[in-house]
């Protein structure tokens, strides 16, 4: 009789702790995995791109979910430097030289950040098109020739009226355009030198820092790089400037968004030229389950794919993948406009301090 107790005890057991398997581990294990994502808000704040990947991206992973934190740039940094993340979409390489510097953020021994560029775009100098046409080509010795010269319109074989030529760029201290503009004069002074060289370092800013002087005094620097200046250009017609220094990507929305407003305007690719490249951040921390990297690297594999890199495009951004063939698609479009799919590569590349270093070493009076 207590036999058939005990063995009845012990099936009970069984099948409750069967059941509660069944339940409840089950059930924990198909809870998705959630990945905490900040998202660098710029000015396209209502831009379809990243809600169209994120439903895409679960539907394939049905296990995995995404949620988007929408911050401004600065904001962003201090976000994560504060609160455990697990990606970041940067608005540029400087952003995350910014969080490496925060105090809070060196605190965290056991985080590690994994930047992959999934998009990238050349600088571009806009103006107006009936002056551009007379200017050609511009390379950055020719730039300087222009601005540190004085050099008029006339001098190109434009109308005398128009005066001289007028250039701005946005504050190096402050907008990643100037800072790689910085960069590529630095690059000039020393080919003028006899030292040409193709990885730049703080040290050779320092010892260019008189020639670049003698460019950045007489600029007067444009209020910034980002889209509603060109806004103003395009809707309101100023002519304060002849050519304006801006990111490709914030130029070709304005493009796509205003065809008829741009047929007075034209972009023009300096050389050399300088990318910048827009990074997808893994943050890693040593105490994440294998199923969180597992995740993140999904999500990366999918962000470099070629259905999710030809989507880039309506961003403004260019993708990564060369090989996309709606690149040859907006040349054709956006060719009037100067638009170019080919852009040579300069090879020019600096160590990843210049960018936030720049403010210590050319804060203008």
């Amino acid at each position: 009789m207590r036999l058939q107790k005990y063995i009845f005890l012990v099936v009970a057991i069984i099948i409750i702790i069967g059941s509660f398997y069944l339940f409840f581990v089950q059930d924990f294990k198909n809870i998705p995995t959630v990945l905490k994502i900040v998202v660098d808000k710029q000015e396209d704040k209502n831009n379809p791109f990243f809600e169209e990947i994120r439903k895409e991206f679960i539907q394939k992973n049905k296990n995995i979910s995404i949620k988007w934190i929408y911050l401004n740039d600065y904001d962003s940094t201090e976000y994560i430097s504060k609160n455990d993340v697990d990606g970041w979409f940067a608005s540029s390489e400087s952003s995350i030289e910014h969080l490496k510097s925060s105090y809070d953020f060196s605190k965290k021994s056991n985080v590690s950040l994994q930047p992959i560029t999934y998009a990238t775009s050349p600088m571009v100098i806009i103006g107006w098109k009936e002056k551009l046409d007379k200017l050609g080509d511009i390379n950055i010795e020719k730039l300087y020739d222009i601005v540190t010269n004085n050099k008029s319109w006339s001098s190109v074989g434009g109308d005398y009226k128009w005066g001289k030529i007028k250039f701005t760029h946005a504050d190096p201290t402050i907008y990643d355009t100037g800072n790689r503009l910085m960069v590529l004069l630095t690059n000039n002074y020393n080919i003028q030198k006899g030292t040409p060289k193709k990885f730049i370092t703080k040290y050779d800013i320092v010892n260019a820092k008189d020639y670049i002087l003698s460019f950045e005094n007489k600029i007067k620097y444009q209020p910034s790089d980002r889209n509603y200046i060109i806004d103003e250009m395009v809707n309101y017609e100023f002519d304060n400037n002849d050519m304006m220094l801006f990111d490709e990507f914030t130029v070709l929305k304005n493009i796509q968004n205003a065809k008829t407003k741009w047929s007075n305007l034209k972009i023009i690719y300096p050389t050399p030229n300088i990318n910048v490249n827009v990074p997808f951040v893994i943050i890693n921390a040593s105490n994440y389950s294998a199923q969180k990297v597992d995740s993140m690297n999904k999500f990366k594999d999918f962000l470099l794919s070629e259905d999710v890199q030809k989507r880039i495009l309506k961003t403004g951004f260019r993708p990564v993948k060369t090989n996309v063939k709606e690149l040859e698609l907006l040349e054709r479009e956006y060719s009037n406009f100067g638009f170019k799919k080919d852009i040579s590569d300069s090879g020019i590349s600096f160590e990843s301090n210049v960018l936030w270093s720049i403010s210590d070493i050319f804060s203008k009076q």
